[in-house]
């Protein structure tokens, strides 16, 4: 069987769901900012804080390849590149999101919710063009959680102030820090935090699920449950533990992680 995280070739309401507020597990108090409580009240009806910034100025919605292309040709594309029938079964959903990695940055990544698995895909929206995935088996999962993401309170980085989920698939105490500290290891992370995507906050596009982490989030949530009925589902802040954040600033600020169309470069 394939490893949870294995790189391939490829309406719920929290009233039924299993809701547990105050479990420390996986994470452990240091990785939360001094006086930081690890859980939090789960917003009305799921809903992850929004980013005041992207609310109060949102992105030019023609700047993203990802318009360009129709929900169909995206899972097409990523079907025939990433989905393996057998591990994954059928294609239950998709979404265009935003991957929060161990070190800040934001990525632009493809998500299908399948019948056995999430598959976190980066596709080149410019030249659409399948570049790596990576598989999360439902059977693997051990938590879900929504929450503000926060930082130590050591780092330069200014605050998201928005919320994002997160699915473990293991404990990220044991994470070794040399691990942790390397921007090269997002494969040996334990977790996948994600976010709503940029277009969700401008208006054309607010009310599509695809760009919707919340949506995500409660169609995962309603499959888990009736999978796996113990796997918890907490509302908790969600730590990345970096250093100084000057170049996840860099790169967020930019939008690198983005196929868009930069004054003429398309990248």
């Amino acid at each position: 069987m394939s490893s949870p995280t294995e790189a391939s070739v490829p309406q719920v309401n929290f009233q039924s769901s299993k809701l547990e507020i105050g479990d420390p597990a996986y994470g452990g108090a240091d990785s939360y900012p001094q006086g930081q409580q690890q859980q939090q009240p789960l917003p009305p009806e799921g809903t992850s804080l929004l980013d005041p910034t992207l609310l109060a100025c949102p992105p030019t919605r023609e700047r993203f390849f990802v318009t360009k292309l129709t929900p169909q040709e995206i899972t097409d594309a990523c079907v025939t590149a990433a989905v393996n029938a057998e591990s994954d079964g059928a294609v239950k959903q998709q979404f265009v999101l935003t991957e929060i990695d161990h070190w800040n940055n934001n990525y632009e990544k493809v998500v299908l919710l399948c019948e056995n698995s999430v598959l976190a895909i980066k596709f080149d929206f410019v030249t659409r063009k399948f570049k790596h995935a990576k598989r999360i088996l439902l059977s693997s999962v051990v938590k879900l959680a929504m929450g503000e993401v926060v930082f130590p309170g050591r780092t330069m980085a200014d605050p998201r102030r928005h919320g994002a989920a997160r699915i473990f698939w293991g404990d990220p105490g044991q994470v070794a820090l040399s691990t942790r500290w390397n921007p090269f290891s997002s494969d040996n992370i334990p977790y996948l935090t994600l976010a709503h995507h940029p277009l969700h906050y401008c208006d054309q596009d607010r009310g599509d699920a695809i760009y919707d982490v919340d949506a995500f989030f409660i169609e995962l949530a309603n499959v888990i449950r009736q999978r796996s009925p113990g796997v918890p589902i907490v509302a908790e802040a969600l730590p990345i533990s970096l250093m100084h954040g000057l170049a996840s600033t860099v790169f967020n600020q930019s939008g690198l992680g983005y196929s868009k169309d930069r004054n003429g470069a398309s990248f």
